[in-house]
């Protein structure tokens, strides 16, 4: 999309979403999405205050800010700027709805691993990309991708894959078990769908929940939307908290596919929930990794 480029200051109060481009002295930042802050007035007269999504804060010339569109219910964002919540700065959330002059946005909570919401103010979100997206079809870029760790060739993985999503138990059992990323984006999916309280996928029933959404946190980078973003090797152990000693992470995740595999795997390949039918046809590799 070709955004407009703002006139003056008056084309780019606070809340307004930009995108920064033409900088000549910076000219990585080009592209980056930001939001004007609410202390929008900077000591130039030509420049406004940007919170970037990494975070930083910026006084950028209204000359090198394009006006991107407004924040919509789905939009994947970043909380940035928050004061009175700052532990919650850099979390990725959805926009769920609105609340007066403020959006309300769902997150999980790292520390209680739920799912909340909270209504913020529009100079307080960073837009990161549009629902249904993933990393590579625009918006802020992912550092980390998720990467294939078996022995299995690409081409044998997309045949198991094309037989597991339809309905071959035995292909889905060996993919489990000698492709670790495939039991990792199965549980991230797992506990994508208890958080969203899927009305047709239940997800992981409480028992489990706790076990899933540490993972899923884990190899989505906090976002729990299903998608790998982070490798873990085999023998990697994550969590040894107040919630429980540290695990293969691994193993502890084709236990719990094993496990649910015919009241929640299969049915979820069926309905591709979360995308799990593609990602097997596709042999097992995450779109944009």
């Amino acid at each position: 999309m070709d955004l407009p480029v703002a006139r003056s200051n008056d084309d780019v109060p606070s809340g307004t979403q930009v995108e920064l481009y033409g900088l000549q002295k910076a000219p990585e930042l080009n592209g980056a999405r930001g939001v004007v802050s609410s202390s929008a007035a900077a000591a130039d007269l030509t420049r406004r205050q940007i919170h970037l999504a990494s975070g930083s804060t910026m006084e950028i010339k209204f000359t090198n800010l394009k006006i991107a569109p407004e924040l919509t219910r789905g939009d994947q964002v970043v909380l940035v700027g928050l004061q009175g919540a700052s532990h919650l700065n850099g979390l990725e959330a959805s926009v769920v709805g609105w609340q007066d002059d403020r959006l309300i946005v769902q997150y999980i909570n790292l520390v209680m691993r739920n799912s909340e919401t909270k209504a913020l103010k529009p100079t307080n979100l960073v837009y990161v990309r549009a629902k249904g997206k993933r990393p590579g079809d625009g918006g802020q870029p992912d550092a980390k991708k998720a990467r294939i760790s078996s022995k299995l060739s690409l081409e044998v993985r997309k045949d198991l894959g094309n037989r597991a999503s339809a309905g071959d138990t035995e292909a889905l059992a060996k993919l489990i078990t000698d492709v670790p990323d495939l039991s990792l984006k199965i549980v991230a999916i797992m506990a994508k769908a208890t958080a969203e309280q899927n009305s047709r996928h239940r997800g992981l029933p409480h028992s489990d929940h706790g076990d899933g959404l540490t993972i899923s946190i884990h190899v989505t980078n906090g976002r729990n939307d299903g998608i790998l973003r982070r490798y873990i090797a085999p023998g990697e152990k994550i969590g040894g908290d107040a919630f429980g000693p540290a695990r293969d992470a691994i193993e502890w995740c084709k236990n719990l596919c094993r496990k649910y595999q015919r009241t929640e795997v299969l049915p979820m390949i069926r309905s591709d929930y979360g995308d799990l039918a593609e990602y097997l046809q596709d042999g097992c590799t995450e779109k944009g990794a």
